[in-house]
């Protein structure tokens, strides 16, 4: 061994954590969540894996705390750290500083996807649920032998129901055979006559360890066995694909055995809450019965003889009062209507209408009488304005007046200027008072200023 370099198992673990911090001082990985571990102290720690390897992973407080979303197992996910060496275990892990969510991971992502897959061929559905024996004498019980979840089945079995029979079909709960044994358990306990339900339970763990329950060969087993199953997988927060098939969910084994046989204090108030629906129904069919029978006596009561002359009575006594009504009001509208006849004769009676014309002819002639003797003054009115003009303008007014008119003698002729006559002629002058008779001697002439 000379020459040779001897580490001891502390040395080689710092020289190798020494290096692998060196070459890895920060990185992001990607994978999916599993056994999520989450002690008082503030810590976490899980699993980070992918389909070929994992890595363990631990985050240390205060860091959870700013987290802003619940981790759970099948998350998948970013994580940024460092990687490092726990040398107390010899294992390389990464430190985590920061996580980010990376959308579904794998197994949930497969959870899901035959969950769409199963609800759309209808395993789901209520109507395929079948109803639990109120009192069973023999169950059958499919999970592991050497768990916890026999013994608490076993034990609330006993306390409730110690005469109570039960088959145990042990099989592997996790694992790659174990959905098998499952659908193993399933067909066989489906032949036994005696079993009256069956029990698949297991207890809780990361969606790894239950997945058995989300194969599809266990949710076919379950949907075809003819005795009703109670699915009672992890605890009250986990749910598998066999939860949905089953006839009953039960959060927890205890809890599925619970279900399967009610205690005293529940079959006591069961009986209690019957007792009460009997009372309340036959309560009911009583105040039923008793309305029929009201509804009938008044139905009888108005088809007798009595009620039937009663009413016709009645309906006669209506019957007049409306004639009576009607007949009024035909007399009023008959009075209102000759009342409006006799004044339409009236109107048009001819010595009505001779009457009115001799008034309207009366009146005619005194306006027109009227018009005449206005119209006749104004006449004789300008009549005598005429007279008086033309007297004013008359020859005979100039002759008063002192003046003369002279007419040549023997026609008679009038002598309006001196040219008209010569001497010698013989004149008459028209003066007042009479007429002269004379002879020019001689023409003079002269001119008249106005």
């Amino acid at each position: 061994m000379q020459n040779v370099s001897v580490y001891t198992v502390s040395d080689i673990t710092r020289l190798i954590k020494g290096k692998l911090e060196r070459e890895f001082p920060e990185l992001w990985i990607e994978g999916e969540i599993s056994n999520l571990s989450k002690p008082v102290s503030g810590h976490i720690y899980f699993t980070l894996k992918d389909d070929k390897a994992q890595l363990q992973v631990a985050m240390f407080r205060p860091k959870p705390s700013f987290i802003k979303f619940n981790l759970e197992d099948g998350m998948k996910v970013l994580v940024n750290g460092r990687i490092t060496v726990y040398e107390a275990r010899g294992n390389y892990q990464l430190i985590a500083n920061q996580i980010e969510p990376r959308g579904i991971g794998a197994l949930q992502l497969a959870f899901e996807k035959l969950k769409k897959k199963l609800a759309a061929e209808g395993l789901f559905s209520e109507e395929h649920k079948k109803e639990l024996p109120s009192f069973p004498e023999t169950i059958g019980v499919i999970t592991s032998s050497t768990g916890a979840a026999i013994r608490d089945i076993l034990n609330i079995l006993k306390r409730r129901a110690p005469r109570i029979r039960v088959i145990i079909y042990p099989v592997r709960v996790q694992g790659e055979e174990s959905a098998g044994e499952i659908e193993a358990g399933l067909k066989t306990l489906n032949t036994i006559d005696e079993i009256d339900v069956i029990i698949l339970a297991r207890g809780g763990g990361s969606l790894e360890d239950l997945w058995s329950f989300n194969e599809e060969i266990v949710a076919r087993a379950i949907f075809a066995s003819e005795k009703p199953v109670i699915s009672a997988v992890g605890h009250e927060i986990d749910y598998t694909i066999s939860d949905f098939v089953a006839d009953l969910r039960a959060p927890t084994p205890s809890a599925a055995a619970e279900l399967v046989i009610p205690s005293k204090d529940e079959l006591k108030n069961r009986l209690i809450s019957n007792c009460k629906h009997i009372v309340n129904a036959m309560r009911s069919c009583i105040s039923q019965q008793k309305q029929e029978l009201e509804s009938a006596s008044s139905k009888l009561a108005h088809l007798s003889p009595q009620n039937k002359i009663e009413s016709l009575q009645q309906l006669v006594d209506d019957m007049l009062h409306r004639i009576e009504v009607r007949a009024r009001e035909m007399i009023s509208k008959g009075r209102l209507r000759t009342n409006h006849n006799y004044i339409e004769i009236l109107r048009h009676d001819p010595k009505h209408l001779l009457s009115e014309k001799k008034g309207e002819l009366s009146s005619l002639l005194l306006k027109m009488r009227r018009i005449i003797e206005i119209k006749l003054f104004r006449i004789n009115t300008s009549l005598k304005e005429k007279e008086g003009v033309l007297g004013i303008l008359s020859p005979y007014s100039q002759i008063e007046r002192g003046y003369m008119i002279a007419r040549k003698m023997p026609g008679m002729s009038l002598v309006k200027s001196i040219t008209d006559v010569t001497a010698g002629e013989r004149l008459s002058l028209l003066a007042r008072g009479g007429e002269i008779n004379c002879t020019i001697n001689e023409i003079t002439e002269k001119i008249w200023s106005k």
